[in-house]
């Protein structure tokens, strides 16, 4: 690595680059599981049918959600400030329904267990957007030139 604080020529690099680490914490989360709860997980994860989403989705989850080593001064797991779907985003799938599919897969195999109560097909209803030409500030000058 250089100096240079990003140091990737574009975009698609960087993307290769962010993929190849995510499969490689991927196998050692897979690895970890089979010696620890599931030997067929390994075989269970060669099922999946989009694998390097999977991989990234659960890299990019790693960031954001507390490991099971991580409790608080009374026992307890941590709790963060968490949401699914900017995980889910910046794990940039090809399309929702990769999304949608790679999710309910990971689901189904264990590897994501604290979220296995959600209905993944259900849309969720968004607030209302802003209204279109509702109050402005008075005192907001505006200068074009």
């Amino acid at each position: 690595m250089s100096d240079e604080l990003f140091d990737y020529s574009d975009m698609g690099e960087a993307w290769v680059h962010f993929t190849k680490c995510a499969r490689g914490y991927f196998a050692r989360l897979v690895k970890k599981r089979a010696s620890t709860d599931d030997p067929d997980m390994p075989r269970k994860v060669q099922m999946l049918k989009y694998k390097d989403y999977c991989a990234r989705l659960m890299y990019v989850m790693s960031f954001f959600s507390p490991t099971t080593h991580e409790v608080d001064e009374s026992g307890g797991r941590l709790h963060s400030d968490f949401d699914l779907d900017w995980a889910m985003m910046l794990a940039k799938p090809s399309a929702v329904s990769t999304a949608k599919i790679a999710l309910k897969q990971l689901i189904e195999i264990g590897m994501i267990e604290a979220i296995a109560e959600l209905d993944v097909d259900e849309p969720k209803r968004l607030p209302p957007g802003p209204i279109v030409g509702g109050n402005t500030n008075p005192d907001t000058e505006f200068d074009f030139d």
